[in-house]
């Protein structure tokens, strides 16, 4: 006797009990087919409760997720009810009616069709994706022999489809998809299902077999299987992968579906991207925990990555093999024959007969062959080397070293080869030491790619200076070895998977390692010095005073030559501009770009402290000048000459232009106790501030900002000699992360009124300002560094804080250095995307440095502790 359908509490039950199935450690698969069947049972059961003696005429079919067998948590349910003919319509539509009644009842919210076998038929050339749906529909119950009629039907529909119009169309979608979801199987914040490497990848690859007609429609599946599984086992894809590599992608597939579970538990929703937030709740509840060097998160991204990897080199292979065998035009009769094995047919690399194997030279050189044709590699090519890579060794012998040497000095495609390289598996076979960095993820929103990734991109954008008309592109084409560049482009984070603390340092003795083995003794040094201070010049450019000649000739003095400051200058841009698209920006290049030419000046001239002080005296008198001569159009010269005498410092020149400067002036002049000069760029908000200098001057302004929701980004502050302050911020609304609006600004201006003419007190005015939001406790990112270090210099005591970022951080720091008692000379504020790195040069009240190993002590604790309490309360919107 067939079972009877659940009641609504047993259904609500079973549900329960398969969450406990995942919970418990459930594959993904495992719990999709739970899933499925305790759907089916229950559509089954309601089918034959029907009291129609006509319910016979439809079939309940699945269709998308269901139809594959691979429902998650949350996943949409689509049924399909299917007839012969329009005939039947009448009499089988109040049937529809009655059963999707039911399945309301049950809490089910499902999408459903109403179909002949004829409608489903012409989705092939009306609907792309509901042609798809119907490829991989699924009997559930009632009139299998209108199933099995349709299932006939599209075989032969198939058939008579162009399959090259369709292999084309499956093509495109698939590369719109990836440009909207994202290209890169290494994203910070992937959508599981979409992004490459995704679900959506295998449904490719499922549609492709079904949709050409190369695997025949099934008649069902097995208990135990999806759709998706059954295709892995296909002779199809037997013929075109190994069983170790298809036995990964299933695994890959059934980390993806326990994956997705979670993410929808956790969501209580159809929810498929992976946000950075979420990836730690999803680590956690996955039973992940935090080891010696790696947090339980940063294991569950990297297997993460691992698996869409393995699931993207399979799409990808075999789309290249479809459109070969579909879209390419052949030209067998033309064959050029290269370096045997080795020949060039429709214009791809290709092998010229059947072999077992290719060595490691035979694999270096098809690499070669490839940029010098400027040709890809046949996919047949492709998978022998995958199906050679576990036999490869580390580069050793002298041939394979020089081949490799000469892949690095290519004139072109060097980022690509080496990224083939690396996609094939053929990179950590010949270079071991590279195997760490695959897939290693640090979870912090600053790195928005893996190590391997950010690596090659950095190796790509390095190669790509070749032809910019950029002043990088200019010092680029006078590189005496551009394989030097680009060594160090490989091997600068090389030790990251160890520690990243002191990777740079670490890296040093791996990359010698390196280096010794393929034979490039000749580079060694110049390579070594740039993994150990590739982080040195975004230091001194971000962190420290590039007016103070300290700085230049402290910086100066580690590179040593002009020629290894052009590599470290290209390197550090090459770097920085591979992290995140928030990283780079035109401040940063502008900054980096001063402290290369002001250090390439001492380097070149080989000056010493003396002649480049007075060089830069005689470019600010000779700048001075300009500047007046440009003001006295407005000014009399001698209050123009006043005011830039006033203020000591020559960046007040680079950061303001002439007519910024007049403003300046005239702004002074007037009675305004503070005067606000707003101007809006692209995605910030510049906020010059002129007043009075007093105690507390730099936090009150960080308070104000605080209150009224500007984060800033950096500070130029400068004063003139009479007490008068006029700092430089560049700010963004904390909450949409672009400039100020009209009413901040006015806002703004405003309570910095009050607030200097003490008609408001700061903390009333916070305090007012936190009424509108709420309080949460914070996890700290263990990735974001929280410190306080300090630095030598003649004449001011350096120090410099790392914290998380958040609202309110910076008034907090600056408020409590002037309780201490200490004046801020120079500041320099850095916001990066997760975290902030603020430099600051401090005296105390008697112009003294803090030279005391207990003040400066003193002084971290109460730094370390106005961070602890911020970050154990932070506060978010309501």
């Amino acid at each position: 006797m067939a079972p009877s359908a659940p009641t609504k509490e047993a259904f609500v039950q079973q549900f329960h009990s398969i969450v406990g199935l995942h919970r418990g450690g459930a594959g993904g698969l495992r719990v999709a087919l739970a899933l499925t069947n305790r759907l089916d049972l229950l559509i089954a059961s309601i089918f034959r409760s029907l009291k129609s003696p006509k319910r016979n005429l439809i079939a309940a079919v699945a269709l998308g997720g269901y139809g594959r067998k691979e429902l998650c948590f949350s996943s949409d349910v689509d049924i399909m009810f299917l007839i012969t003919d329009e005939s039947e319509k009448a009499d089988a539509s109040p049937i529809v009616g009655d059963l999707l009644h039911t399945l309301l009842d049950f809490g089910l919210d499902v999408g459903h069709s109403f179909r002949t076998i004829q409608e489903c038929l012409d989705t092939a050339e009306s609907d792309f994706e509901v042609w798809h749906s119907v490829l991989e529909s699924r009997f559930i119950c009632g009139n299998k022999r209108a199933v099995t009629q349709l299932r006939t039907k599209l075989q032969k529909q198939v058939g008579l489809l162009d399959r090259a119009m369709y292999v084309n169309d499956l093509l495109v979608s698939t590369e719109l998809r990836h440009r909207k979801y994202g290209h890169s199987t290494k994203l910070l914040e992937p959508n599981i299902k979409n992004s490459a490497g995704g679900l959506r990848d295998l449904h490719a690859v499922l549609w492709f077999s079904r949709g050409t007609g190369l695997a025949k429609l099934p008649r069902g599946t097995r208990k135990n299987d999806t759709a998706l599984t059954e295709m892995l086992r296909s002779l199809l894809l037997r013929k075109h992968f190994g069983a170790k590599f298809l036995g990964e992608v299933r695994g890959g597939l059934d980390f993806l579906l326990r994956a997705r579970n979670e993410m929808h538990l956790q969501a209580n929703a159809l929810h498929d991207t992976l946000e950075f937030n979420l990836q730690r709740k999803v680590s956690k509840s996955l039973g992940y925990r935090d080891g010696k060097k790696r947090t339980e998160v940063e294991q569950f991204m990297q297997e993460y990555y691992v698996a869409a990897r393995a699931v993207s080199q399979l799409t990808r292979r075999l789309m290249d093999w479809a459109h070969d065998r579909y879209l390419a035009e052949s030209s067998a009769k033309s064959v050029q024959h290269l370096e045997a094995p080795y020949v060039v047919k429709d214009k791809k690399i290709d092998l010229g007969k059947r072999v077992l194997g290719l060595s490691s030279e035979q694999a270096l050189r098809v690499f070669l062959l490839s940029i010098e044709h400027a040709l890809p590699m046949s996919h047949m090519l492709e998978d022998i080397l995958i199906r050679n890579a576990a036999r490869y060794r580390p580069l050793r012998t002298k041939e394979e070293t020089r081949l490799f040497r000469e892949v690095l000095n290519q004139p072109q495609s060097v980022g690509p080869a080496i990224r083939q390289m690396n996609n094939l598996g053929l990179l950590s076979r010949w270079l071991p030491e590279w195997k760490g960095l695959v897939a290693f993820f640090q979870h912090n929103q600053y790195h928005y790619y893996t190590a391997d990734e950010h690596t090659l991109i950095v190796l790509s954008h390095a190669e790509a200076l070749a032809g910019s008309a950029s002043t990088f592109g200019e010092i680029f084409r006078t590189l005496p070895r551009r394989d030097t560049l680009y060594l160090a482009a490989l091997f600068h984070d090389i030790a990251k998977p160890i520690r990243i603390g002191d990777h740079e340092i670490i890296g040093v003795d791996i990359s010698r390692t390196i280096l010794k083995r393929l034979r490039y003794e000749d580079v060694m040094d110049d390579v070594l010095f740039l993994v150990r201070n590739h982080l040195l010049m975004e230091q001194v450019a971000f962190r420290r005073n590039l007016s103070d000649p300290q700085t230049i000739l402290d910086f100066a003095s580690k590179i040593g030559s002009a020629r290894r400051l052009d590599y470290l200058y290209l390197l550090t841009y090459a770097d920085l501009s591979a992290v995140n698209k928030n990283v780079w920006t035109d401040w940063k290049a502008t900054l980096l770009h001063e402290l290369y030419r002001r250090s390439h000046e001492v380097l070149q001239q080989n000056l010493t402290h003396d002649e480049y002080v007075l060089a830069e005296a005689d470019r600010h008198r000779t700048a001075v000048q300009e500047v007046v001569s440009e003001l006295t159009s407005t000014l009399p010269e001698e209050q123009a000459r006043d005011h830039l005498d006033a203020v000591e410092s020559p960046a007040y020149l680079a950061t303001f232009d002439a007519a910024e400067i007049a403003e300046h002036i005239h702004r002074i002049g007037t009675d305004e106790t503070v005067s606000t000069i707003f101007k809006r760029k692209d995605d910030h908000t510049e906020v010059t501030i002129i007043a009075s200098d007093a105690p507390f001057a730099l936090s009150r302004c960080c308070g104000v900002f605080s209150a009224n929701d500007a984060n800033i980004l950096d500070a130029r502050i400068f004063t003139r000699n009479d007490g008068t302050i006029i700092d430089r911020f560049r700010v963004v609304d904390y909450i949409t992360k672009t400039g100020l609006n009209a009413g901040q600004c006015e806002k703004i201006h405003r309570e910095l009124n009050q607030v200097f003419e003490e008609a408001i007190d700061i903390e009333h005015l916070l305090q007012r300002h936190r009424m509108r939001w709420k309080r949460r406790s914070r996890i700290i990112n263990p990735n974001i560094r929280t410190d306080v270090e300090f630095e030598d210099h003649p004449r001011y005591t350096i120090f410099d804080v790392y914290a998380p970022d958040m609202l309110g951080f910076l008034y907090r720091i600056t408020s409590t250095m002037s309780m201490l008692g200490l004046n801020i000379s120079f500041a320099k504020i850095a916001t990066r995307v997760d975290g902030v790195v603020d430099s600051f040069y401090i005296l105390d009240l008697h112009g003294n440095k803090i030279d005391s190993p207990q003040q400066r002590e003193y002084l971290r604790a109460e730094i370390l502790k106005v961070i602890d309490d911020l970050t154990e309360s932070e506060l978010v919107t309501n």
